[in-house]
């Protein structure tokens, strides 16, 4: 049983024959919710907003497939590719002109301070919400975070622990399971926004789908 992975360490470890080696029972658990869970959140906090602005870089590729087959046909994304965390300006102004928001994602940009800030900063002067996977995110100026805590990750993985025990051989991935979600309210209010509370939208976000 892996646990505490990142969508894209995972994708890193996919590679290693141990995972599918015949007769073996492996569990992943990652960290962070599924691309899914973070757009029920954007959907509940701005139910009339569509277009979603994404900057990413390469190695992004995974999570921006993930988030992709998420939007289906409901979504319009716009994406723009960065060369790395530390030279997206272009890459901002490619997605804010045609966005309702932005999201952060959990990769490169999302784990470096300096770049979350920038996008934080370019989105606040256009006046775009931004949404993201860590409570740090929204301490800094982001809306919005669907996130999980340490004693739901726990829980998780001892659920996970047990089906791999009782279970067949192969392989099993899951996302973690939003248990909060956090709001900046002088965000919401400077933007205009009304939002439902925490846990209104916590109960949104874990509804079925």
């Amino acid at each position: 049983l892996l646990t505490m992975l990142s969508r894209l360490e995972y994708e890193n470890l996919k590679a290693n024959p141990g995972l599918r080696r015949e007769g073996r029972r492996v569990g992943v658990l990652l960290r962070d919710p599924s691309m899914a869970d973070q757009l029920a959140l954007v959907e509940a906090a701005l139910p009339q907003r569509r277009r979603l602005g994404v900057v990413a870089t390469a190695e992004s590729e995974p999570l921006l497939a993930e988030l992709e087959r998420a939007a289906g046909k409901q979504w319009t994304l716009q994406v723009s590719t960065a060369p790395d965390a530390k030279s997206i300006a272009g890459a901002l102004r490619g997605v804010i002109s045609g966005s309702d928001a932005i999201m952060v994602l959990p990769d490169a940009i999302g784990d470096d301070q300096a770049a979350t800030l920038a996008v934080l900063h370019a989105a606040a002067g256009a006046g775009l919400p931004v949404f993201g996977a860590s409570e740090g995110m929204v301490r800094s100026g982001g809306l919005a975070a669907a996130v999980s805590t340490p004693a739901l990750l726990a829980r998780q993985a001892h659920e996970m622990g047990q089906k791999l025990a009782a279970g067949p051989a192969g392989l099993t991935v899951e996302s973690a399971r939003p248990a909060a979600v956090r709001v900046n309210a002088n965000v919401a209010r400077g933007l205009g926004l009304r939002l439902p509370d925490e846990r209104e939208l916590a109960e949104r976000v874990a509804a079925p789908r």
